[in-house]
């Protein structure tokens, strides 16, 4: 099984057994203090588990006051509690349960036929397990994980010119892939960030066909959102640019109070995903200007107002504005927002080290790699299946090695061999980045040189007509995504020590076109240059390169 160890735990003492037990009400309101050990493992229990309880029912006095403990103690970070068994509950009593964050799972339909009581737990609680069972046989181990192939293997040619002037007919084509997006997305293995070959396949599995206004529209409500969410979240993990016209699309369903299909946390996921593409909306004209600001303004509004249900919503806000106050070099911003820039996820102190590395806060930056990776060893000691604590463990090593690189009295532990298996290896995302820079590099120097002499004397071939396009994901939007999502600084170290992890990569992009917003050009040159004379810093800060800057930048 690829499930972690089962962890079994007797709450209340055994009979013959123990000699404490835990049964009057003065047992549960004193249990903190007692069995504080419990209590510290509990907490990462509920911090990296879904908990699942059989045995109660949903007016048993001892349940009821443990769950309360767990809300007390955890709040915000407790993670759904189940309750499963024959509850027969009301819809009051439903109600009263899921707002104490219970989910329950009332079996009682398929046993109410069972007149013994005792029996009718028993079949219900084997009935249970045995999904779980089935369910657990069913899955493929997490790391060979694959997205849905949902092209059409047999199409006329009149279905293929259907998909384009049918909208409805469209539309129905992309509800029935609603299903297998939604399967792909619930069982993806929590890679940080997707590898590569995957990456490609996710952002090519929406295209039989292509989601547009007008097929969209053709969807009924809930449907639409529900597409709209799986679209989302595909941006999210392949780090591509979202179109205006559909961005148009999901701020409508993220910002709608009536939205159906989709529950709020999803709409906020929408709206997270939405403000990270903001940062790549420019303009020089001060109208669009004043309606992007606008723009951003509002889902930031949106974001605040939802936080509650989106897990370190205030982290990723104050992440997003100080890549913001970066990309402008505004280092006073930067220093203000990042004590805010804290989650339980281990990944917030990566994040949190690459804006210190900007600040030239070298010390601070090395703690906070230290501690991410030693609480995600710690995590991966009880949970050596999850790809989501492995690849987190394995960017932090990477990390870390870089950060002590001349440092001979650091001993660090090597990572699990079976990291490269699991495809959670940093060094394929680093490899793919810059074979992809190389690529754009070469293709700008090509087109720089559009005469290709041939073989024969005083004969040549004009490529400068020629174009070439690819499904390929933008070298920079990957650059920017892998750093931003893992907390890559370009350079690691201080003025002593100094590792280029990417600023190689970085510099090439720009000196091959640029970004395509001006400003993050210049600033971008800076932060990739070593030294004064570096090709970027040449190539920008000249005379005539001031000269064409606009007056803005």
């Amino acid at each position: 099984t690829w499930a972690s160890s089962p962890r079994i735990i007797k709450l209340h003492g055994t009979i013959g057994v123990t000699d404490t037990f835990v049964a009057a009400q003065e047992d549960y309101r004193t249990y903190p203090e007692k069995f504080a050990p419990f209590v510290n493992f509990v907490r990462q229990v509920f911090i990296e588990n879904e908990l699942c309880l059989l045995g109660f029912s949903g007016d048993d006095p001892n349940f009821l006051h443990w769950a309360g403990w767990v809300r007390d103690h955890l709040a915000d970070h407790a993670r759904r509690i189940y309750l499963v068994g024959a509850l027969n509950l009301s819809a009051a009593r439903r109600k009263h349960l899921e707002s104490v964050n219970i989910a329950p799972i009332d079996l009682w339909n398929a046993v109410a036929e069972i007149d013994d009581r005792d029996l009718r737990h028993q079949v219900a609680t084997e009935l249970f397990l045995q999904a779980m069972l089935d369910e657990g046989k069913s899955k493929i181990a997490p790391h060979k994980w694959l997205p849905s192939n949902l092209h059409r293997t047999q199409v006329n040619e009149n279905d293929i010119s259907r998909q384009f002037t049918d909208h409805e007919y469209a539309a129905n084509l992309l509800k029935g892939q609603l299903g297998k997006l939604q399967v792909d997305r619930e069982t993806y293995p929590g890679w940080l960030i997707c590898p590569p070959a995957l990456q490609r396949q996710v952002k090519s599995q929406l295209n039989d066909p292509w989601p547009n206004t007008n097929n969209i529209a053709a969807l009924s409500p809930a449907d639409r959102a529900q597409l709209l969410y799986e679209i989302s979240w595909r941006h999210s993990i392949t780090f591509e640019y979202v179109a205006p016209w559909l961005a148009d699309q999901l701020f409508e369903v993220a910002s709608s109070e009536t939205t159906v299909g989709i529950s709020k946390r999803q709409q906020m996921e929408i709206a997270l995903t939405l403000l990270k593409n903001s940062r790549w909306l420019d303009s020089n004209d001060d109208s669009d200007k004043q309606k992007i600001q606008k723009y951003i303004c509002a889902l930031t509004a949106l974001l605040e107002k939802y936080g509650q249900y989106l897990p370190d919503c205030s982290a990723e806000l104050a992440y997003h504005q100080a890549l913001v106050a970066r990309d402008a070099l505004n280092y006073e911003s930067i220093e203000t927002l990042v004590e805010k820039i804290a989650g339980e996820d281990p990944v917030w102190k990566l994040r949190q080290a690459a804006l210190q590395m900007e600040l030239g806060l070298f010390g601070d930056a090395k703690r906070l790699i230290m501690d991410a990776h030693r609480e995600l060893h710690e995590r991966y000691r009880y949970d050596r299946n999850s790809i989501r604590i492995l690849s987190r463990m394995a960017w932090a090593h990477f990390l870390l090695k870089a950060a002590t690189q001349f440092q001979t009295d650091e001993t660090i532990r090597a990572l699990p061999p079976i990291a490269n298996d699991f495809h959670c290896d940093p060094w394929t995302w680093i490899e793919d980045i810059q074979e992809k820079v190389n690529k754009q590099q070469e293709q700008h120097l090509k087109n720089q040189s559009p005469i290709e002499p041939l073989f024969e004397q005083g004969r040549y071939r004009d490529n400068s007509n020629q174009r070439s396009y690819s499904t390929e994901i933008s070298p920079f939007l990957l650059l920017d995504g892998v750093t931003r999502d893992v907390g890559i600084p370009l350079r690691s170290g201080n003025a002593f020590i100094n590792v280029n992890l990417l600023a190689g990569a970085a510099e090439k992009l720009i000196l091959s076109g640029g970004v395509g917003i001006e400003l993050r050009d210049f600033t971008m040159a800076l932060r990739s240059a070593s030294t004064d004379s570096s090709p970027s810093i040449k190539y920008f800060y000249t005379r005539i390169g001031i000269a064409r800057a606009s007056q803005d930048a």
